[in-house]
């Protein structure tokens, strides 16, 4: 009702986006991956703080509120295996010439290359959580293919990075809020998540 209000008048006051976004991270659980596209609201209410002005309610955060309403409403499961089962692969980053970042990935009967980043990814910290993403990507890739050929598949994937920054922000799904890159790299693994 809050968020049709909003839409309805174009602005929100900053009471009840806190209160909006309290009651969408809840129904949607905090590790469920909703920081990256709750970011901008979190940021437009810390930009207007409690001076009592009206936030404006723009095209980007009702479509990021709408999309956190949808998903708050699907149920998420999660089946416990074994250790032994699965598929591993390690990622790191380097920065190579011209200020451009790779990517390179090991894994067990699996993956030997190294991936360019793109050119949005400026830092090494970016780079890093731009691996496990690449990672996690091609490990759905080849547990969907041997599937396709009759294979049994894998049921886990085990990501190793050298990044502790990394580990946290997909484990955790959030980042801080100005950090539009990690947020950009942080939607991608959760879509690549649900998907998957």
């Amino acid at each position: 009702r809050g968020w049709l209000k909003a839409i309805a008048k174009g602005t929100i006051s900053h009471r009840k986006l806190r209160s909006l976004l309290g009651k969408v991270c809840w129904t949607a659980r905090p590790t469920g991956g909703s920081g990256p596209f709750l970011a901008g609201a979190y940021k437009a209410m810390f930009a207007a703080g409690e001076s009592g002005s009206p936030i404006q309610f723009s095209r980007s955060l009702q479509r990021s509120m709408a999309l956190m309403l949808m998903l708050s409403c699907l149920g998420h499961k999660f089946n416990p295996c074994a250790q032994k089962e699965g598929m591993t692969v390690f990622s790191d980053a380097a920065e190579c010439r011209h200020g451009r970042f790779r990517v390179g990935l090991v894994g067990y009967r699996g993956p030997y290359k190294s991936y360019l980043c793109p050119k949005w990814v400026t830092s090494l910290q970016q780079a890093e959580l731009w691996g496990v993403y690449v990672a996690a990507k091609i490990a759905i890739y080849i547990t969907e293919s041997s599937r396709g050929r009759g294979a049994a598949g894998h049921r886990v994937m085990r990501i190793g990075t050298d990044s502790e920054a990394s580990r946290y922000q997909v484990i955790h799904g959030h980042t801080a809020t100005p950090l539009v890159a990690h947020q950009r790299i942080l939607r991608r693994l959760f879509w690549l998540r649900t998907w998957s």
